[in-house]
């Protein structure tokens, strides 16, 4: 089970890459561009199962044998578990490693690692980690999987200009239905788990 800890703080696409693609030059509807970019960005990540932005998350299970499900995995912050007590410890990050899968990442412990007694609660591990592509500009180029693809961008863009030129109710010529050209490419990206 996923939970969020801490949203990002930007956005996957600008404004202003928005507006120019729709060949909107006013600031007018600034706002509008804000609200419809979030919302591409949340129908991207649910249509491909990917996290496009840096966030901290919380990944809990009741095995050991720790798949994280989420893409692309930044960084493990903590693997902590229940005790037998019902008390919070952390694992010293000495006493396991991680890799990225396709679909996630998988954490190992070292092969000496005495494992402890959980309690009998449900979710008794949990792990703290960051995920999401590097903020557009600004990442660092060091690892090339957390550079965001660019169908990702064509995909939150068409969907933009979609729900932009259809934003007007009651013209019963107007096409509401999610562009194929999204389908296509959002299938492009698509995790299976």
């Amino acid at each position: 089970m996923l939970e969020l800890v801490t949203a990002a703080t930007s956005l996957p696409v600008s404004n202003d890459r928005a507006k120019e693609r729709l060949r909107v030059v006013d600031s007018d509807s600034d706002a509008e561009f804000t609200s419809l970019i979030k919302a591409a960005t949340a129908a991207v990540e649910k249509e491909t199962g990917r996290i496009l932005q840096p966030s901290k998350w919380k990944y809990f299970t009741d095995c050991w044998e720790i798949e994280i499900p989420a893409y692309p995995v930044r960084t493990i912050l903590s693997v902590n578990y229940l005790d037998e007590d019902h008390i919070e410890q952390t694992i010293a990050p000495e006493n396991y490693y991680w890799h990225s899968t396709s679909s996630g990442a998988v954490i190992h412990f070292i092969t000496d690692y005495n494992f402890p007694t959980l309690s009998d609660r449900d979710r008794s591990i949990n792990v703290v980690f960051e995920a999401g592509y590097d903020d557009v500009g600004s990442g660092s180029g060091d690892d090339p999987n957390l550079i965001i693809p660019p169908t990702v961008e064509l995909c939150i863009l068409f969907l933009v200009g979609h729900w932009y030129e259809s934003r007007e109710a009651g013209n019963e010529n107007q096409n509401y239905e999610v562009p194929k050209t999204f389908e296509f490419l959002a299938s492009q990206l698509r995790i299976y788990r």
